[in-house]
């Protein structure tokens, strides 16, 4: 998987409630991804069985329907965190991250703490130099 940040450069984050937090996209794609090949061969079904015959009829120069497996996601996990991420960048009460943790929380709203936990406990918002 192609990285666009080289792995020894540290970027220069912003301060948010403390941290420097950041959403780790290739956790996001691992995360959503499903794994498993019998998974895979029960959506796939006689799909992918026909994509196997045709490919083994046409050229090399086509993709692998085997390539497919990489595309295929949890439809159900990816909405769910859709929606979380959404709401964790689209928060709009007053926020004065100046207060404190404490005070903080009690200016956000459920909907973005909520998304904003379950994000970081799955490790697709991660902390610089932290979780």
């Amino acid at each position: 998987m192609t990285k666009f940040k080289k792995e020894d450069e540290i970027p220069e984050l912003f301060e948010i409630a403390g941290g420097r937090y950041y959403f780790d996209l290739d956790q996001l794609s691992h995360f959503i991804r499903i794994e498993k090949p019998e998974s895979v061969d029960d959506i796939l079904g006689e799909v992918k069985k026909e994509m196997e015959d045709n490919d083994s009829e046409e050229d090399d120069d086509e993709s692998n329907p085997m390539d497919a497996y990489a595309q295929i996601i949890d439809v159900t996990k990816w909405e769910t965190t859709k929606v979380m991420i959404e709401s964790v960048l689209s928060e709009q009460g007053p926020v004065d991250e100046a207060m404190g943790y404490t005070k903080l929380s009690s200016q956000l709203s459920i909907p973005f703490k909520l998304s904003f936990n379950t994000l970081l406990n799955y490790k697709i918002i991660k902390e610089q130099n932290g979780r």
